[in-house]
């Protein structure tokens, strides 16, 4: 049996859903999917420097999810970066 599903807390909404490379035309782009969560785990540990602990507390999630949502982030924004692709935050 799966584990329950756990709400997590995201404190601020982002101001934009959809990040582009300027040169080439949206409809041509692949895109890669970041969820509102692993963005609040961005914003919490790369923006506002949080540490890991008091980062997952803010959440409401563990420390070893907080750890895991960042990373997942993290590696869809460096492929998204150096391949040229579409961010849309969903």
């Amino acid at each position: 049996m799966p584990r329950p599903f756990k709400e997590k807390k995201i404190s601020s909404k982002s101001v934009a859903t959809n990040f582009r490379p300027s040169f080439i035309e949206a409809e041509f782009l692949s895109e890669v999917i970041i969820s509102k969560e692993e963005i609040e785990a961005v914003r919490l540990g790369d923006v506002e420097k949080m540490r890991q602990r008091a980062a997952a507390t803010a959440m409401g999630i563990s420390q070893s999810t907080f750890y895991r949502l960042l990373n997942q982030a993290r590696g869809k924004i460096g492929d998204a970066l150096v391949n040229g692709k579409m961010i849309r935050i969903k």
